[in-house]
């Protein structure tokens, strides 16, 4: 560290320090992620001493990037030292447009693909996860001898990045077909009455990554959630369960387990964080061990769970020759997309609506 700075300062310039929270930690051994490191802590102290009363005319610039500001030592921060941070944010349409743009400049690209309608599709997504998905749809049209990226690889490369890569050489019984089908249809109508709702972008059987079946939601840009909002999000990630209920006449399987870890974080941040149960606004966390609030917190975010599964188990009963109808076609076809699903309720269900947003 010291022959770093020592360099720096004799030609000028800027010094960078990447994931700084590697030799950064708090010395505190009770700190997120801190310990006790004879290394780290004195890397840290060298890194302090450089930093200490630079005067007016020095010529050189610290700068650093971590994704964890929270177990930083607090001697970091301090003025005169990184006392001014830069939140940076995933890149919203307009810079996931140009990024796309960017990493394509030295590829072909077929004269139909539509950099502003793809942005649209991948809220959320980084530098990076955007780069590597241009770089899979490079190999989707390599693998089908292809000179110039088409519409259809990115589709499927935002498909492969989302979701995991397909593995249609998975060997998957009828019985698990079956259940996957009901299972994923039931995300998909849920998500389609829902106005509070993502879009169901794409419904698919075919085993991606882990998971035997997926449906992709569309996501968006918005920064902010309203409690209806995350009520119907909880009701279309139990409606999974709900389904494989009807088919299974009352049972089901695990299949829902990733279902009700993410609905159980978002239950649990509408009860603690974000006031938006009848435990009231006061923000809940740890240090409340032992006081009962955690537990209450739990006991919230359970109801908020079971009306959402009830208020899905209703929807598919409401619309149960929709679901009926989608399952059958994921039997035949395999993979549905927005288009066809919305066709698919016009057919079954004319003139009808979604369910009205409920009130807050």
């Amino acid at each position: 560290m010291r022959d770093l700075f020592a360099k720096a300062k004799k030609t000028g310039g800027i010094v960078f320090l990447d994931e700084i929270d590697s030799v950064g930690r708090a010395r505190n051994g009770n700190a997120p992620g801190g310990g006790a490191n004879d290394e780290r802590e004195s890397t840290l102290n060298a890194l302090l001493v450089e930093m200490d009363g630079f005067g007016k005319d020095s010529n050189v610039i610290v700068i650093a990037a971590t994704n964890r500001p929270d177990v930083l030592d607090p001697a970091l921060l301090r003025a005169g030292r990184f006392d001014r941070q830069v939140t940076v944010a995933p890149p919203d349409r307009k810079g996931r447009t140009r990024l796309l743009e960017l990493y394509t400049a030295d590829r072909r690209t077929a004269a139909d693909v539509d950099f502003v309608a793809l942005a649209r599709r991948m809220p959320g997504l980084t530098g990076a996860d955007i780069a590597n998905l241009v770089n899979q749809a490079a190999l989707e049209a390599a693998r089908a001898d292809r000179e110039e990226l088409t519409t259809d690889d990115f589709a499927e490369a935002l498909a492969t990045v989302m979701m995991g890569r397909a593995r249609r050489s998975a060997t998957v019984t009828e019985r698990d077909r079956q259940i996957t089908a009901w299972h994923e249809a039931g995300h998909a109508v849920v998500a389609l009455m829902l106005p509070g709702a993502h879009d169901p972008v794409q419904v698919t059987i075919v085993p991606r990554g882990s998971a035997g079946g997926v449906t992709w939601m569309s996501g968006d840009d918005a920064a902010f959630l309203t409690g209806a909002e995350a009520r119907a999000r909880l009701a279309v990630s139990l409606a999974g369960r709900a389904a494989e209920e009807i088919l299974l006449h009352g049972d089901f399987t695990q299949g829902a387990s990733s279902d009700i870890a993410s609905a159980t974080a978002l239950a649990q941040r509408m009860v603690a964080e974000w006031g938006m149960s009848s435990l009231g606004l006061a923000a809940v966390g740890p240090e409340h061990a032992g006081s009962g609030l955690l537990e209450r917190v739990h006991a919230e975010a359970d109801g908020l769970m079971t009306d959402a599964l009830a208020r899905a188990r209703a929807l598919l009963a409401a619309h149960r020759a929709l679901l009926e109808v989608v399952v059958a076609e994921l039997l035949a076809e395999e993979t549905i997309d927005l288009d066809r699903l919305r066709t698919l309720w016009s057919a079954t269900e004319p003139g009808a609506v979604a369910e009205a947003a409920p009130t807050r």
